[in-house]
C-alpha cells in the first residue's frame, strides 16, 4: 500500500485523513507543488527543487496561510517515502499545505507529502489534440493564477470535461480579451518558422518551473524563447506546439481545432537528454 506523510508522520495513504469540515475539503483552501524526480548515473534528484519551493512559499504568502516550510524536514520525508514505496525509477512528489480550519477565512494548515513512481504523461504514439475553451482563464483581479492552489484548478475542470466530450484531449484557455493563457495544468510552447514562442507572465498564467527550465536549455543552445502576446490565430498557424509542465513534462501536440501540427521531437530529445546530465542550478540530489 502506498505510504504518504501528514505533518511528518508516515502512514498508509488510506489512513491519511483531515476533517470533512476542513476549509481544504469544503472550500478548496490548499496550496501545493508538484515535483518531478529522475534517476541518472549520479543518483536520484528532483528537478527544480529550489524554484518549486520558492513558488510554494509565494503561494502560501499570497493566501496568508500559516505553514512552516522546513526544507530539510520535507526532503527527509521525501527520502523516507521513496524507500517506503520502493520507488526504483522516475517519480513524482506532491507537497501541500492543507487548510484545516472550519472557515475559508482561517489560516491553520497541515503539511501533506507524497512520493511515488511515475512514468510519462502521454504515450509517444498517441499525442494530445487541443481545442480552445469558451471559459475565460482567471485573472489577477479575481483570484491570481500565480497562486498554485486547489481552487484555481477548478477554472480548468469544465473546459477539460467539455473538450473531452467533444472528442479533443485538452483545452486551451484565453483571458477575457481573447489572449491565450494556458491549459489547465500546462503551459504552451509553439514554433513558427524556426522560432520558439510562449505566452507572457502577464497573460493570466501560473509561473511554470518546467517552462523556465526548457527556456534555459534553449538559451544554452543560443536560442531565444520569446514570451509574446499570443492570439488564437498564432496557435492555429504555428508549425508545432508543445504542452509543458511538471505533470506533462514536455509533450508534443498532434493538432489544434483539427488542424494538424508537425510533431517535432527535437525539443523533446533536448529535454530528455538534459535529464541525464542536468545543470547544477536545476538539480537537487537526494
Amino acid at each position: 500500500m502506498t505510504k504518504v506523510s501528514l505533518n511528518g508522520n508516515i502512514m498508509p495513504k488510506d489512513a491519511c485523513m483531515i476533517p470533512i469540515t476542513s476549509s481544504s475539503a469544503m472550500y478548496g483552501l490548499n496550496v501545493f507543488e508538484g515535483f518531478r524526480g529522475y534517476r541518472n548515473e549520479k543518483g536520484i534528484y528532483i528537478l527544480g527543487w529550489s524554484q518549486h519551493i520558492r513558488r510554494f512559499r509565494d503561494s502560501i504568502d499570497l493566501l496568508a496561510l500559516s505553514c512552516e516550510v522546513d526544507e530539510e524536514k520535507i526532503l527527509k520525508t521525501i527520502r523516507e517515502l521513496l524507500r517506503e514505496n520502493n520507488v526504483q525509477g522516475g517519480f513524482s512528489v506532491k507537497v501541500a499545505a492543507m487548510g484545516i480550519g472550519d472557515s475559508w477565512s482561517h489560516d491553520e494548515t497541515v503539511l501533506y507529502v507524497s512520493a511515488s513512481e511515475s512514468g510519462v504523461w502521454w504515450l509517444d504514439d498517441k499525442l494530445p489534440s487541443l481545442t480552445f475553451s469558451d471559459v475565460f482563464r482567471i485573472e489577477d483581479n479575481s483570484l491570481s493564477p500565480r497562486i498554485k492552489c486547489g481552487a484555481n484548478y477548478m477554472n480548468g475542470r469544465m473546459p477539460l470535461r467539455k473538450a473531452q466530450s467533444c472528442g479533443f484531449d485538452y483545452p486551451v484557455l484565453c483571458d477575457d480579451k481573447g489572449i491565450v493563457a494556458e491549459g489547465p495544468g500546462a503551459s504552451l510552447i509553439y514554433m513558427k518558422n524556426g522560432s520558439y514562442f510562449t505566452t507572457r507572465p502577464v497573460d493570466s498564467v501560473l509561473q511554470s518551473i518546467t517552462l523556465d527550465y526548457v527556456e534555459s536549455l534553449l538559451r544554452n543552445k543560443g536560442i531565444t524563447l520569446k514570451r509574446v502576446k499570443t492570439l488564437k490565430t498564432d496557435l492555429l498557424l504555428a508549425d508545432s506546439i508543445w504542452l509543458v509542465g511538471s505533470r506533462v513534462e514536455l509533450t508534443p501536440v498532434s493538432s489544434i481545432e483539427h488542424m494538424k501540427k508537425t510533431v517535432d521531437w527535437s525539443l523533446v530529445k533536448l529535454y530528455r537528454e538534459s535529464l541525464l546530465n542536468i545543470d547544477l542550478e536545476w538539480q537537487y540530489y537526494l
